[in-house]
């Protein structure tokens, strides 16, 4: 009797999670306990997770994915939420009026001529349909967006190959863009990828090392000489100065590590 009891209880919180999940709740949490040792917490959307944050005047701006569903299964989608200085909201966006679902991962400003905010732009992952040798692929691929301050899309460009791929960060150089992220072959390794201020790309690059040394790339900054410092799962790299066009050099070794 006791193992039909848990044997109950068991399908009742599979029930629960898998087949009576929420989908765009949009509705704020007014009643999310502070978290201990905050001055203040606050939660928007139910299922959502805030992957990156930053500071504007006025407040914050955070962007995170949203679990929600649409049909069978469960899919992912970018959310972005604007807070007051005292974390009330302000504006919020979830992308799930897109064909395919998405997931933010970072966002950064984008400045006009006259060095005001803009817009943002957000890094992550869309999913994207395609064909190639006879096989049929839906697998995510990096994803660079635009919006302006009310979080309406301005353009998106899209990064990858067969296998699954994600921007995990991004940063302004001056006249575009370099997303760092992990490119799959089928093996993971890092991933860089230019772009203009339009979000054309102008040189990607990927690991080449062995697929235990492969460095997955979280994050980047630019370098006093002009290169990249990279966050790496295999610890903090550094690459050589590059222009528009150009990607950084290969090591004065002569050691192939990159592929373009």
């Amino acid at each position: 009797m006791k193992l039909l009891a848990k044997g109950l209880i068991l399908i009742f919180l599979l029930f629960f999670c898998f087949v009576n999940f929420p989908a765009y709740a949009d509705d704020p949490l007014e009643d999310y306990p502070r978290p201990l040792g905050a001055h203040w917490g606050k939660r928007y959307h139910v299922e959502t997770s805030g992957r990156s944050i930053i500071a504007i005047p006025g407040g914050y701006v955070v962007a995170g994915t949203q679990l929600g569903s649409i049909g069978p299964g469960i899919d992912t989608w970018a959310t972005l939420v604007r807070f007051d200085l005292n974390g009330n909201v302000a504006a919020t966006k979830t992308f799930h009026e897109e064909t395919d679902h998405n997931q933010a991962f970072d966002i950064i400003p984008s400045y006009d001529q006259d060095s005001n905010i803009d817009g943002y732009i957000i890094t992550g992952s869309r999913h994207h349909a395609f064909s190639e040798n006879g096989h049929n692929w839906y697998n995510p691929w990096v994803w660079l967006m635009k919006t302006d301050t009310a979080f309406e899309k301005q353009w998106e460009s899209t990064f990858g190959d067969p296998e699954p791929d994600y921007g995990y960060s991004a940063i302004n150089d001056g006249s575009g863009f370099v997303v760092s992220g992990k490119y799959s072959n089928p093996n993971e390794s890092g991933y860089l990828i230019r772009t203009d201020e339009s979000g054309h790309s102008t040189w990607s690059i990927f690991s080449q090392t062995p697929w235990f040394l492969s460095p997955v790339v979280y994050s980047s900054v630019r370098s006093e000489d002009g290169g990249l410092i990279l966050a790496t799962s295999k610890g903090l790299k550094k690459l050589k100065s590059y222009t528009e066009d150009t990607p950084p050099p290969e090591p004065d070794s002569g050691e192939r590590r990159w592929h373009e």
